[in-house]
């Protein structure tokens, strides 16, 4: 199976071509919400020159539906409903926290990190030895609040965009347990094939971003016209 992930849910996004049978082409580049619109449509013409393939040959869309980047999210999973969409082809969308659970091994509680808006993170816990399982799913937690579930928990690894003042705040026992990670492209394109053969892949009509919170416009329009009156 031939598969085309992406993520353009943080600032480095992530193009890959990923096929079962071991053949893997991968593009790493760091972006902003001026150029993730700017750079992802040459960037894959460039993937897929170098691989020679073409879109018709992808059997699988993958991309990453959030939390992370407002602008990122939409260019990434408007690109990839088009493509499905014009190819007829499922997609499978991982969440970024599953994604950074998924590449690391550990026999204990994963704890998969990225900021949200100041003093707040996204945190999602997971298993990942035996079997790759979710054990909480997302939710943003205060930055004390996730301190003090962080020390409450043993046997842990912190997976992810971990800040400097939030790592600060560790005790000093728990600080080896920290890996910054940034997204593999080739673990996006696995876990993306696992949940489609999980049956747990979608179709363009129903991908939706997932942003885990609301953003600053949204927030400013309640402020203004209250939450009945949509954004």
């Amino acid at each position: 199976m031939r598969i085309l992930a992406i993520n353009t849910a943080s600032k480095q996004a992530n193009i890959t071509l990923w096929e079962d049978k071991g053949e893997i082409w991968e593009l790493s580049y760091t972006t902003d919400n001026r150029s993730f619109g700017e750079l992802l449509i040459p960037n894959l013409q460039t993937l897929l020159s170098k691989s020679h393939w073409s879109l018709e040959d992808i059997d699988l869309f993958v991309v990453t539906k959030g939390p992370g980047s407002f602008t990122g999210l939409r260019i990434g999973i408007v690109t990839i409903k088009t493509l499905a969409q014009i190819y007829e082809k499922p997609i499978s969308a991982p969440t970024y926290l599953d994604v950074l659970a998924y590449q690391n091994k550990f026999p204990g509680l994963i704890f998969s990190i990225i900021p949200a808006r100041k003093n707040e993170f996204h945190v999602s816990i997971y298993k990942n030895w035996d079997e790759f399982s979710k054990i909480e799913p997302e939710k943003v937690y205060e930055k004390n609040e996730l301190i003090k579930k962080i020390n409450y928990t043993s046997n842990i690894l912190i997976v992810g965009e971990i800040t400097k003042e939030l790592e600060d705040l560790l005790p000093e026992e728990l600080k080896p347990a920290v890996c910054h990670s940034t997204l593999k492209g080739s673990a996006l394109a696995e876990l993306g094939l696992i949940m489609f053969k999980n049956g747990e892949s979608t179709t363009y009509l129903d991908l939706y971003p997932y942003y885990g919170q609301k953003s600053s416009a949204e927030i400013n329009w309640e402020k203004i016209y209250g939450s009945q009156k949509k954004y």
